[in-house]
């Protein structure tokens, strides 16, 4: 029921990973720098994504998260260099401010369902903004940064180092 913290960290050459629904918990780090890993199915009872969970998996296009999902930790989906879009679900109620999505440089689309209470992408932004404060915490090449932004958090745009132009 548990993939532990650090079991596949820098498996190179792993390419797919199929994990069953009786995966509750992946740990921290846990695909870390599999580097070959192209998508990924997170199991339907899994809730939190932990830091560094896919860090620098750099060839992963795919992600579903599904609706269990509640939190996303720091540098969850960091340096994942091929993914071009991600969609947070309505159930995700914690995200790490300070990078999630940090070295994407790829991404393009970043979509929170619009039933999400906590996080917003209003406006077909391309960023994930927590409502409530109006804190914009992650961006991508392709954000638009809304009028009613108050706040942009630490490492929204860290090593996007495709971004060329932002409105603020």
């Amino acid at each position: 029921t548990n993939i532990e913290n650090d079991v596949f960290i820098g498996c190179s050459r792993l390419t797919n990973v199929t994990i069953p629904n009786s995966v509750t918990k992946i740990g921290d780090s846990a695909f870390c720098k599999c580097s070959s890993l192209k998508s990924i199915d997170i199991p339907l009872f899994v809730t939190s994504i932990e830091p560094a969970t896919f860090y620098g998996c750099s060839s992963l296009t795919r992600i579903i998260i599904p609706e269990n999902v509640t939190s996303i930790g720091y540098g969850a989906f960091d340096n994942c260099t091929s993914l071009t879009s991600i969609t947070i679900p309505e159930g995700v109620k914690n995200i790490s401010e300070s990078g999630v999505l940090t070295g994407c440089i790829n991404l393009k689309k970043i979509n929170v369902d619009s039933r999400n209470s906590t996080y917003d992408s209003r406006n077909n932004c391309n960023a994930i903004i927590e409502t409530s404060s109006n804190t914009l915490i992650s961006g991508c090449k392709n954000t638009i940064i809304p009028n009613d932004v108050t706040r942009i958090g630490a490492e929204a745009f860290f090593d996007h180092s495709s971004l060329i132009n932002i409105n603020i």
